[in-house]
């Protein structure tokens, strides 16, 4: 009974760790969209500040001080520093990779599904060299792999809170709210933002900035996968 009830725990949270990676996913891509948007629209307006106002503008606004907007970065590419994992995890890791290997699939007919289990071989691969473990875990579910362990729950509970986290900084940023003001508003928010730290634009000018189209970049395609050999 206890086993069951520790299994239907561990599928719940991979259920939670799968919709809070999607909605991250979807909220960094608006975070993005809404800094690249606001940081085009401040530009304009950092045309127009007097020069001895412009260190000030910058810092405010590109800086890094307690009141600025904060742009989307790359993340720190921190060294992975490797850990030792446990048997019962690395054998998931193996039933995966090896389940999922580009190779297996080389002649399938299913193209849909083709992808589907190389993007998961991909997402493996990187996780386990990253330490992600929880993500390790979401794959497996994804691959109809028994997940039975009682360690296993711990490591969802925490990716997920550690994911949840996040959300809820993306959410608190200027640049995640710029994206969602409605357009009608933006022109009179903006407005209302450049007063208050003193600057003055009338709500023509304002409007002006707010209503300039802006080119979108033209996506590049993702570098190719290069197969990596699995662990023996």
């Amino acid at each position: 009974m206890k086993d069951m009830k520790t299994g239907k725990q561990i599928e719940i949270e991979v259920l939670n760790l799968k919709f809070l990676i999607e909605k991250l996913e979807i909220a960094e891509q608006q975070m993005k969209d809404g800094t690249d948007d606001l940081h085009f629209r401040l530009s304009h307006f950092r045309k127009r500040v007097a020069n001895k106002d412009k260190d000030k503008y910058d810092k405010f606004f590109f800086g890094k001080g307690v009141n600025e907007i904060v742009l989307h970065e790359k993340p720190n590419e921190l060294p992975v520093v490797s850990q030792k994992k446990d048997l019962w995890l690395k054998k998931i890791y193996r039933k995966i990779v090896s389940s999922t290997h580009p190779d297996k699939f080389v002649n399938f007919p299913v193209e849909s599904l083709k992808k589907k289990y190389l993007k998961i071989y991909q997402k493996t691969v990187t996780a386990w060299e990253k330490e992600e473990n929880d993500q390790i875990l979401l794959c497996a579910y994804d691959t109809d792999i028994a997940i039975t362990n009682p360690k296993a729950l711990s490591i969802l509970q925490e990716g997920n809170k550690q994911k949840n986290n996040r959300l809820q900084d993306l959410q608190n940023l200027l640049a995640y709210q710029w994206y969602h003001i409605p357009e009608k508003n933006r022109s009179k928010t903006l407005e209302n933002y450049l007063e208050k730290l003193g600057y003055e634009f009338t709500t023509a000018e304002v409007k002006k900035v707010v209503d300039l189209p802006r080119k979108r970049k033209v996506g590049t395609r993702p570098k190719n996968f290069i197969k990596k050999r699995i662990d023996k």
